[in-house]
């Protein structure tokens, strides 16, 4: 009888809608004790009721899934952990019907736990560039950088020979002075010149230096192994594998 009462305790608790249906059950019970003839009618409303409940039971954990269902199936995977406050909180409903969610509860925490590692490798490997858009990238900066010292070489050697000139046609002005005059517009000429080749120098430096910069920031950015794709592959299509599973999933 102890056992009985459990039940029926159990019973009002899960389905409060069907208390008062349940006690009247119950004093029927007590009345049929008095009258034996109502025995069979007594008993069958207590069937009709169990299993009115039981179907409500089934119904609302069969709500209570596909509600998880539709949460991993139809969302991002890197935004599912939004949800896990959400789906704890249906997880645990389970246990108000008498079922164990168990099993569920640990393949959604093995899914946020690898939705977290896969995030967290996602995370570690944005700022890496493959190998081969390294090596074109150093293959294009060092085009432009040799082409940048040739010009500056260039420039340097113009600007040597300026000088020399310059030195040459102030010696010579001390010799002849009748060519005083036409000495002094050339040598202003060439003033100009190399003003003119100092400014192409100091552009070149300036190109010389930002690609030497350029070198080192591309030399030291981190590269994405094979192994960090593959790795990084493998964890994604294992966490689409995972969502995928909860298509056909049940609780028995």
């Amino acid at each position: 009888m102890k056992e009985e009462g459990d039940k029926s305790e159990s019973v009002y608790a899960s389905c409060p809608g069907f208390g008062r249906f349940c006690m009247r059950q119950s004093s029927m019970e007590h009345t049929n004790r008095i009258s034996p003839s109502k025995e069979v009618s007594s008993d069958r409303n207590n069937i009709d009721a169990e299993h009115i409940i039981s179907k409500i039971r089934r119904k609302a954990t069969s709500k209570l899934l596909e509600h998880i269902k539709q949460i991993v199936l139809q969302n991002p995977i890197e935004c599912l952990p939004l949800f896990k406050v959400e789906l704890e909180k249906l997880i645990a409903a389970f246990t108000e019907y008498g079922i164990d969610p168990s099993p569920l509860k640990v393949k959604v925490d093995k899914l946020m736990m690898d939705i977290a590692n896969y995030n967290s490798m996602q995370s570690a490997c944005s700022g890496k560039i493959a190998p081969e858009v390294q090596h074109q990238r150093l293959a294009d900066n060092k085009s432009r950088l040799d082409r940048a010292f040739n010009l500056q070489t260039a420039e340097k050697c113009h600007y040597e020979s300026l000088l020399d000139f310059l030195a040459s046609s102030e010696n010579r002005r001390e010799k002849l002075k009748r060519e005083q005059e036409r000495l002094e517009e050339r040598m202003d000429k060439l003033r100009v010149s190399i003003s003119g080749s100092e400014l192409k120098i100091a552009e070149h430096k300036n190109a010389v230096d930002r690609l030497l910069k350029q070198k080192v920031e591309i030399s030291n950015t981190p590269v994405l192994t094979s192994k960090d794709a593959k790795t990084l592959k493998n964890l994604k299509d294992s966490l689409e594998g995972q969502c995928k599973g909860f298509k056909d999933f049940t609780l028995r």
